[in-house]
This record gives C-alpha cells, sequence and structure tokens, in this order.
C-alpha cells in the first residue's frame, strides 16, 4: 500500500505578488489567486456536476472574449480536480474541449486570406512585393492545390458572400 505525506501550508506556502512583480509572473501564481478582479466571472463553482454545469452556462453567457473564457473553464476544472471530484472537473474538460475545436476554426484562414490581406498592405504601400513562383516563402504547387480544395469545402461557389474571395484564375 502507498503512502502518501500531507502537505501543510510550511512546506509548500504560498508566494503572494510582490509590489512591481508583473502579473503574470511564475514566482507567484497559484490557482486561487485573483489578478485581475475586473475580469472576474462570479458564481462559478464545482460543489455537485450540476453546479458545474450552471458554471458553464455563466462562462458561455459572460460576454467576455474567447480566451478569457476558455482560461475561467480552465482554472475551475483544475481547481475542481486539484478537489478530488473528478466528474465535475470532466463537465469543464468537456466545455475547454468543444471550445478548442472553435479556437482551430477561428484561427484556420486560408492561403486565399493571406493573399488578399498582403496585396491590401502592398496597396496601403507596406513596401512587400509580391513572391515570384519558385521564390523562397512563396506558396508551392501543392501548397496552392491543397488551398484550393479547402476554399472549395468551406466556401462554395453558390455563397455570395465568399464570391470575392475566389482565387484568380
Amino acid at each position: 500500500m502507498k503512502r502518501f505525506k500531507l502537505f501543510t501550508e510550511e512546506d509548500n506556502p504560498r508566494i503572494p505578488r510582490k509590489k512591481g512583480q508583473p502579473a503574470n509572473s511564475k514566482k507567484h501564481s497559484d490557482l486561487y489567486t485573483d489578478e485581475n478582479p475586473k475580469g472576474t466571472i462570479h458564481g462559478l463553482g464545482f460543489k455537485d456536476v450540476e453546479t458545474a454545469r450552471k458554471s458553464v452556462k455563466k462562462i458561455e453567457n459572460s460576454g467576455k472574449k474567447h480566451a478569457h473564457k476558455i482560461q475561467a473553464a480552465i482554472a475551475m476544472e483544475q481547481r475542481a480536480r486539484e478537489m478530488g471530484k473528478t466528474e465535475e472537473a470532466a463537465v469543464y474538460r468537456q466545455y475547454i474541449n468543444k471550445m478548442k475545436k472553435k479556437t482551430k476554426e477561428m484561427n484556420k484562414e486560408s492561403l486565399w486570406d493571406n493573399i488578399r490581406k498582403k496585396k491590401e498592405r502592398i496597396k496601403r504601400g507596406s513596401g512587400e512585393r509580391m513572391r515570384k513562383k519558385g521564390e523562397k516563402g512563396a506558396p508551392t504547387a501543392d501548397q496552392i492545390q491543397r488551398a484550393q480544395e479547402d476554399y472549395m469545402e468551406y466556401h462554395p461557389k453558390n455563397n455570395a458572400k465568399y464570391r470575392k474571395l475566389t482565387p484568380n484564375q
């Protein structure tokens, strides 16, 4: 049978943030420190599964930015896990995984989006130039082929909203 040493406050004391120390310093953080009280989503908990579900709804409807919602959910998941509440932590983990998919979709920009943005920057006088075929950093034929396939998958031709993004052929 394994024996675990019980850690007391003296063994692992909380290190509070010192005056002038950056808010995200690794030398003071813990799960229960509120670095930015203005941004806090109040009323979150993990007493039971139902409370955790209600808390996830509060996070979803908080009006905070995407990253803030994920950070709140991660903190609550870690707190629940630390207290041995695995079912409650699983509710938060499920929400976090759902948000990961949303993050991937938000970050997904096509090659055509990047080309269009670069052309706009050049037009505004950025001093950049479009690379020629075969130059270092220019898209390869394979990348262009994949971008065209992705474009057709995500931007159907009949969708007027995306017609202006069609690649020049």
